[in-house]
């Protein structure tokens, strides 16, 4: 059992080879705190705490071990659990959630030319893989039963299916129809809910999807994705119910207002929504 119902990890990315000559601005002083080191003259220290704090020299298996994995064995106990990768472009969000080999299709990297991805210089395949993957890996090593899954793209206010290749005639993707009835609550009838036999299974899943997902230019990175995807990972229970791992990979949360944008992009009201969210949901905890 979970201590908590919501929990918050912070986890600190190296410098680039191009911010190598700024100062560090933050600082891990322990694996629950860390502390800002360029606040203004006339302020002290500003130190935060959180339920985990992961350094630089952490890896995605160690995010996985600390942090993921009392999740993993609450979901096949029967409890939904969804984890958010929050964070300004370039921060590491989708790094974290697909790992090394995905990674770099979803921010336009060049493997052969990068000089400014850590991650790249790991052969080690255990951490070329992201949170899906792991999640995935210990979902189906526990042999509970059937595990399916589906991965889905909220943009610009609409749903996608990323294992579709819909289109309409002016090759545009189509949306997802969104319903809701007192039986099911909101809910996609035409999502696919496909079978997740392996995690070669999984990489072509998450390799269609990537190279659909929406993007779009911005001064902060050149190919960050503006759309938020979700991949559901599916298993039944020991009691016979199914229960849910929604992993969710987040738009740049950096204020649109610093980009040049337009009406139909629909980001940072969606951020503001999540926002809303989860200050309700801290709020029911503190009462």
């Amino acid at each position: 059992m979970l201590p908590t119902r919501m929990q918050v990890a912070v986890r600190l990315r190296p410098r680039l080879t191009s911010e190598s000559h700024e100062a560090e601005a933050v600082l891990a002083t322990s694996s629950h705190r860390v502390q800002l080191l360029t606040t203004p003259r006339a302020r002290r220290p500003v130190s935060y705490k959180f339920d985990h704090v992961f350094t630089p020299h952490d890896s995605n298996q160690a995010v996985f071990d600390a942090f993921l994995a009392p999740l993993v064995l609450s979901v096949l106990e029967g409890t939904h659990a969804t984890v958010l990768a929050y964070g300004q472009t370039g921060t590491g969000k989708t790094f974290t959630m697909l790992g090394r080999d995905l990674w770099g299709l979803c921010a336009g990297v060049d493997k052969a030319n990068t000089n400014d991805a850590y991650w790249l210089a790991d052969d080690e395949p255990t951490q070329r893989r992201g949170l899906m993957y792991l999640v995935a890996d210990a979902l189906l090593a526990s042999r509970r039963g059937p595990v399916t899954c589906s991965y889905l793209e909220l943009y610009n206010e609409k749903v996608y299916d990323l294992t579709q290749g819909d289109a309409n005639e002016s090759g545009d993707k189509v949306p997802l129809d969104l319903r809701e009835d007192a039986v099911h609550g909101v809910f996609l009838p035409d999502l696919r809910v496909l079978p997740l036999h392996s995690l070669q299974t999984l990489t072509d899943i998450l390799w269609t999807g990537a190279q659909t997902r929406a993007s779009r230019a911005t001064n902060m990175n050149e190919r960050s994705s503006r759309s938020h995807t979700i991949l559901q990972l599916h298993v039944d229970t020991t009691d016979g119910t199914t229960a849910t791992m929604n992993l969710v990979d987040l738009a740049g949360s950096e204020k649109c207002k610093k980009h040049i944008s337009t009406p139909r992009h629909h980001t940072s009201q969606d951020m503001k929504v999540l926002y809303t969210c989860a200050s309700a949901a801290m709020i029911m905890k503190a009462k």
